[in-house]
């Protein structure tokens, strides 16, 4: 991977982190504290965007990858059987079959990058960014000036919001598993990531400041400006990583006919819908055993991330004194620290492999959330400190879970015998399983506040309530990581895609490639 590639790469993230950094934070307090909507619109939006936030994942890497599950060879039905003795024999006589590839094909294909995807495919996801990122900027904007009743734009801003932003983060989660193999090549690029994204982060600081729920001219006006940087910015970086990779299709001049760089391609497959490949598709991944693990660990670091960002302002008020002085402090630690942790935890990985460190970090949490258990809320400085360590390490895990899923589809590459990687498909798939943590989050906190304290959370605190609303607060902050942690330690101990395994299947999918490629 060229370094040209991994400033592209992480320039999306940094348009994107951008954006969602500020909606994140404030689209709640705008909706509740500004437009004043009623707990009823709220709680159909919400049901709303569960619904669509679940099936937009999986529905967007369907379109676009569906053509490369019915054009897999029709073997791969045959050898789809991991339940019998000699799927462990197809996946070594595979690499038999691989390794027969002669030295002039390795020779003759040593100077190109190393990918996991044909040229066109890359080119296709590159359009789709260069498209869907002008109007995810715009949708971006709409969510800051009420342009119609709060009932109504909720939901619609929500709803257009997530798509776009759900199509630009398969694009780029896919380019991941695509445009390299190696795990050294995944870990540069989400290096690139990492640091772009740390980049990004710096609007929260600026935000802070700017936020002001009685006056918001000066926020909207930043918000309008971080929206026409961040569209210029999608626009101009996919076309430059398009035109590199469309010198490549050009030069095997018979992908070019399979591929017109047009978001027509994106949306014909549904002309052309045939349900036999999705049925093959559902059947392979509810065998896929090591997804399936994946997949319950997912759900339950989405929902404890999305937890940790939604009730975060709740946490400093009821927890922290002087609340407003470290505010700022933290706010910033726990959006930038991420982005730096990841630096560190991706050279680790590179030293001690991916599932040693993902088990690290989910020791540390249950530790931190004992050690903070047994402390109790009283020690201050403490407090601040596990408040923002809970989220720092919690979004740097989820970060580490991209390259999860970018071997789980070089395993699936190989166990299907696929032509193509389908990386937008699996990546919506893990979403799928995932999403509803994130809309589960605030629902299940505000309803354990309701239940603790027998205290509605649309409305403020009294009094009398006060010292109670403060002990729920830090049960909330305890518990919820020490049950998280407690039930991925288990459940992430049945995941067996590392170490030979994970080295055989990479070898495998490398050798696929040079094989493709030396029949061109």
């Amino acid at each position: 991977m060229s370094c040209g590639t991994g400033l592209c790469y992480g320039s999306i993230s940094l348009f994107s982190t951008i954006l969602h950094n500020i909606f994140i934070l404030y689209h709640f307090d705008m909706f509740m504290s500004v437009y004043r909507i009623d707990k009823t619109s709220f709680w159909i939006g919400e049901a709303i965007f569960l619904v669509w936030n679940s099936i937009n994942d999986p529905l967007f890497g369907w379109l676009g990858d569906r053509q490369h599950i019915s054009s897999a060879d029709k073997k791969s039905e045959q050898a789809f059987n991991v339940h019998s003795p000699s799927s462990d024999y197809n996946l070594h006589r595979r690499n038999n079959e691989m390794n027969t590839v002669n030295n002039e094909s390795t020779q003759q294909n040593s100077n190109n990058d190393e990918t996991g995807a044909s040229p066109s495919v890359i080119v296709q996801r590159s359009t789709i960014i260069a498209f869907c990122g002008p109007l995810f900027a715009l949708c971006f904007s709409l969510i800051w000036f009420d342009w119609l009743i709060p009932s109504v734009q909720f939901p619609i801003c929500l709803c257009l919001y997530d798509a776009f932003l759900t199509l630009i983060d398969l694009q780029q989660s896919a380019l991941l598993a695509e445009l390299s193999i190696t795990l050294n090549s995944r870990t540069r690029m989400n290096t690139y990531e990492s640091i772009f994204s740390a980049m990004g982060s710096s609007s929260v600081f600026l935000s802070y400041y700017l936020w002001d729920k009685n006056d918001l001219t000066y926020f909207r006006m930043f918000c309008l400006f971080l929206a026409a940087l961040s569209a210029l910015g999608y626009y101009i970086v996919a076309n430059i990583l398009k035109s590199k990779y469309m010198q490549k299709v050009r030069f095997r001049t018979h992908e070019l006919s399979k591929t017109k760089c047009s978001l027509r391609d994106f949306t014909q497959h549904i002309k052309t819908y045939n349900n036999k490949p999705l049925r093959l598709f559902i059947r392979q991944m509810l065998s896929h055993t090591n997804f399936l693990v994946f997949a319950v660990i997912n759900i339950i670091q989405v929902f404890h991330c999305h937890f940790n960002s939604n009730f975060f302002p709740i946490f400093m008020e009821s927890l922290v004194e002087d609340h407003h002085h470290y505010g700022f402090f933290l706010i910033g630690i726990s959006f930038l620290m991420p982005h730096l942790n990841n630096l560190l935890f991706l050279k680790m990985s590179n030293i001690y492999g991916l599932y040693a460190i993902i088990k690290l970090l989910f020791l540390l949490k249950l530790f931190l959330s004992i050690i903070m258990w047994l402390t109790g809320p009283s020690f201050g400085w403490l407090m601040c400190f596990f408040i923002a360590s809970n989220r720092v390490f919690t979004e740097g895990t989820c970060k580490l879970l991209a390259l999860v899923i970018s071997d789980l589809v070089d395993e699936d590459f190989v166990r299907n015998n696929r032509n193509e990687p389908v990386s937008a498909l699996i990546f919506g798939t893990a979403n799928l399983l995932a999403k509803p943590g994130q809309t589960f989050a605030p629902i299940i906190g505000a309803s354990l506040i309701s239940y603790m304290t027998g205290q509605d959370i649309f409305a403020k605190p009294s009094k009398g309530t006060s010292d109670l609303y403060r002990t729920a607060c830090f049960q909330m902050l305890v518990y919820i990581p020490l049950v998280c942690g407690m039930a991925q330690m288990f459940i992430w101990s049945f995941y067996k895609l590392h170490g030979t395994k994970l080295q055989r299947i990479k070898s495998m999918r490398s050798n696929s490639n040079i094989l493709l490629l030396a029949t061109v």
